[in-house]
């Protein structure tokens, strides 16, 4: 992963409603899944965000551009447990 991830700060609004739906989704998903599926959910995550946003921008998932990285960690900081070595690898790619 490259450090470009974190220095685009824009939404577009596309952009801004795909990321609301997924954190919508997984907001409701993450309690089924926390507690037998743990390393599931995070893989869900991830690749359900790669996913949507490739599909906007036609890219590869390596060049991917995550739009406003701090509101990206805050809001997979309230879905993953803050202090869970699965957070904190999740954040790790992006950093």
């Amino acid at each position: 992963m490259t450090s470009s991830f974190k220095h685009v700060q824009y939404w577009t609004k596309r952009e801004e409603n795909m990321f609301q739906d997924l954190v919508c989704k997984y907001n409701k998903d993450f309690k089924r899944y926390e507690t037998h599926f743990p390393l599931r959910s995070y893989n869900q995550i991830r690749s359900h965000y790669y996913n949507m946003i490739n599909k906007q921008q036609k890219q590869t998932v390596e060049k991917v551009r995550t739009p406003n990285f701090s509101a990206f960690k805050e809001i997979m900081s309230n879905i993953l447990n803050q202090n869970s070595i699965m957070y904190l690898s999740f954040i790790d790619q992006f950093e």
